[in-house]
């Protein structure tokens, strides 16, 4: 809570800052305040739990800010997801449950003018990653913490469908975000959960903690539509990607994708 709210501080000071150089100018800045929902399924390896591998079901509440100022798009996105999912195996009855917090601030740059509706946008972002993994059956508990802090590369690519009555009815976009280099947290062991135990587990959890670096340890991809409002608001429908690894950079490693189709809304607050 503390990471996302010095986040957002510092997001909108840049909004405002913007909004008044922009009033000076008597020109509009387009502010959107962003939302939705998304629907799909997830599979991952840890192999810091047991059983080591699972599928499931998966749900997320996305939400987040958006400015646009001339060539340049400054972007705050936060996705809430969690997870039910089951060990593969099928001597397996272990459940696990799953809580997903993704957040990331980034910037776009227009390298393009919007020749016949197509613009192609480049940037980058810092995208703070935290999954959590809660496995419980018959008094025994396996619990798996992973942490990555990622710096990254943005590519989107926008293209409006003309119609007869406008040009910009629909808006097809691609975006691709590839974490260029990351630096983890991970459990330095296996935990098993004792229900005996007078012992926190917490404690063990954080006793146990390994740091470590990663380059590529991931890709994420949104490929969708959006339907174009008169009053400037948009509807969105999309499907994404989102994958992470920690590859064999710690201990217990970690694979992470999920699989989801995504109703999106943005509403413009300017």
């Amino acid at each position: 809570m503390k990471r996302f709210s010095i986040m957002l501080i510092l997001l909108l000071t840049v909004c405002f800052a913007m909004g008044q150089k922009t009033s000076l100018e008597h020109s509009r800045v387009p502010i959107y305040l962003t939302g939705g929902g998304s629907l799909g399924a997830t599979e991952y390896y840890d192999a810091g739990v047991s059983p080591l591998h699972y599928l499931g079901l998966a749900l997320g509440i996305d939400f987040g800010l958006t400015v646009e100022w001339k060539k340049c798009r400054i972007t705050l996105d936060n996705t809430v997801g969690g997870c039910l999912a089951a060990g593969n195996k099928a001597d397996s009855k272990a459940g696990a449950y799953g809580i997903t917090i993704n957040n990331r601030v980034g910037f776009l740059y227009r390298v393009s003018e919007p020749a016949d509706g197509l613009r192609l946008w480049v940037g980058g972002s810092f995208n703070p990653y935290t999954d959590i993994r809660i496995n419980q059956k018959m008094m025994n508990a396996a619990v798996g913490l992973t942490s990555m802090y990622a710096i990254d590369g943005n590519f989107r690519l926008e293209f409006d469908i003309p119609s007869r009555r406008r040009t910009d009815l629909f808006m097809l976009f691609a975006d691709i975000s590839l974490p260029l280099v990351a630096l983890g947290e991970r459990p330095g062991y296996a935990y098993v959960y004792n229900a005996t135990s007078s012992s926190n587990p917490v404690d063990y959890l954080l006793d146990g903690y390994q740091t470590f670096a990663k380059a590529m340890p991931g890709a994420t991809t949104d490929i969708g539509i959006f339907f174009n409002l008169k009053n400037r608001n948009r509807i969105g429908l999309s499907y994404r990607w989102d994958y992470w690894t920690t590859h064999n950079a710690s201990v217990h490693r970690f694979d992470n994708a999920y699989h989801t189709v995504n109703l999106k809304f943005m509403f413009n607050i300017n």
